[in-house]
């Protein structure tokens, strides 16, 4: 067995584990955006350094539990509501939901399990009513209504709380075919309606 040279000793000492530091430097967000691994779309990175997004050391001493962080929990939101047909939506005037007054929104049809999905998001810091009118389709009476807010925007998830920003449901009513609802500030929302035959 031959010995290592110094180039090799220096890397695995030192370059290494500073690599490994500095990503833990990272701010939250990008490691979450390049390192979380992604069962349905892996990367290169994400395989190698995804025990590397962590903000906090607490992982070094209780590697038998774990939590969802938002970003977690948005993309789980996301991914179990994909819906089979994207449906179109918008305002009372014909505009598309993009953005105007931080409210944003999508709706999706599943024709397996026969219910619409409608995605809706606040960014801004006022409370937004929301009333929806379908047209074309028979609506069954409550949406369940699944929920992902936070008061503070600094809020996280972390082993001494970790469900601090979790998703809740709830259920509203829904009366001809229209669904009154407010949506909170920071908010994400998904409306889950039984379509009628």
């Amino acid at each position: 067995m031959r010995a290592w040279s110094k180039h090799e000793l220096f890397s695995y000492i030192v370059v290494i584990p500073l690599i490994f530091f500095l990503i833990y430097l990272l701010p939250a967000q990008i490691k979450e955006s390049y390192f979380i691994l992604y069962v349905n779309d892996p990367n290169v990175p994400s395989v190698f350094l995804m025990n590397f997004t962590h903000s906090d050391a607490t992982h070094l001493f209780n590697n038998l539990s774990s939590y969802g962080t938002a970003n977690y929990y948005v993309q789980k939101m996301y991914s179990t509501h994909r819906g089979t047909d994207l449906l179109s939506i918008s305002f009372e005037d014909g505009k598309a939901v993009t953005g105007q007054n931080g409210l944003y929104s999508s709706a999706v049809k599943d024709s397996d399990s026969g219910e619409l999905f409608i995605k809706l998001v606040n960014t801004s810091d006022k409370l937004q009513q929301v009333f929806i009118e379908l047209k074309n389709k028979k609506l069954a009476d409550k949406a369940d209504v699944l929920t992902l807010t936070s008061d503070n925007l600094s809020d996280v998830n972390s082993f001494d709380n970790p469900d601090k920003i979790s998703p809740t449901e709830s259920q509203i009513e829904v009366e001809n075919n229209h669904i009154k609802t407010g949506i909170d500030p920071y908010t994400f929302l998904i409306l889950k309606i039984g379509l009628k035959q």
